[in-house]
């Protein structure tokens, strides 16, 4: 199967690629058009072991829990099919937002930032701690 996925691809014969979002160790998590219901969805693209049944049938497994799931906190599975060109692939729910590693950086930055502020005078103090602690006898 092959992995070279671009914007413009079709894929399932409806599903038109308008960005990769992310690569994972297992797939590769597409923003498509649904070109028969102009609905923005996400794709995920079984990336290794798409030619393994085991590692298929675990991969469809893992779609039907997912559909059964109903939280606001989970994105729906619309459907699940199978490329020629790129093979088995889930349809999901496209959220808007950051990504998790997007989040976790801004995170650390305002971290770094809270604390970079609050250190200033912690900067002078391994100095005056030497000295404060020097012992004499």
């Amino acid at each position: 199967m092959s992995l070279d996925v671009v914007a413009g691809d079709v894929l399932g014969g409806k599903f038109r690629v308008e960005r990769i979002v992310g690569r994972g160790g297992m797939g590769i998590v597409i923003e498509a058009t649904n070109t028969q219901l102009d609905q923005k969805v996400a794709l995920i693209i079984l990336a290794r072991g798409a030619d393994d049944p085991l590692v298929v049938e675990r991969f469809t497994h893992e779609a039907k829990a997912a559909a059964r799931l109903r939280s606001e906190h989970v994105a729906r599975v619309y459907d699940v099919g199978k490329d020629p060109v790129h093979g088995p692939f889930i349809v999901m729910e496209m959220l808007e937002g950051q990504t998790l590693a997007s989040s976790r950086r801004a995170d650390a930055s305002a971290f770094t930032a809270r604390s970079s502020t609050r250190s200033t005078p912690v900067k002078a103090s391994p100095r005056r701690t030497r000295a404060a602690s020097s012992i004499r006898t």
